[in-house]
């Protein structure tokens, strides 16, 4: 899911890639390598008005190559404005759960201290 999300950044389709753009997060994503690849997203839209394509995403050298590995064995991408809309809710849905189970544990660690 968080593949889909990130190439639904790079979407030809202005109001799919926007909306994830506007929409999405650091704090959406669990892993570094999904974390690193959005903020380099986030980057070329603010330095060029546009993301990348998936293409130069995928080959772009200042991304790590695990990245970059990780980026070409990824699933094919979103198909449409509602599969992006799905995509979103449950990224959301998500994010939510990993704030919650991170108030849980900080608070047993309080208890036992």
């Amino acid at each position: 899911m968080e593949l889909a999300a990130l190439r639904g950044m790079t979407h030809k389709d202005k109001i799919v890639h926007s909306t994830f753009l506007a929409s999405v997060g650091a704090d959406h994503f669990s892993s570094d390598v999904a974390k690193e690849v959005l903020a380099h997203i986030k980057t070329q839209f603010q330095d060029e008005g546009k993301p990348p394509t998936f293409r130069v995403l995928v080959e772009d050298p200042s991304l790590s190559k695990d990245a970059r590995q990780w980026l070409k064995e990824s699933p094919g991408g979103i198909s449409n404005r509602q599969e992006a809309k799905q995509i979103l809710k449950n990224l959301d849905k998500y994010r939510q759960i990993r704030a919650v189970t991170d108030i849980l544990y900080d608070t047993q660690e309080q208890l036992q201290s």
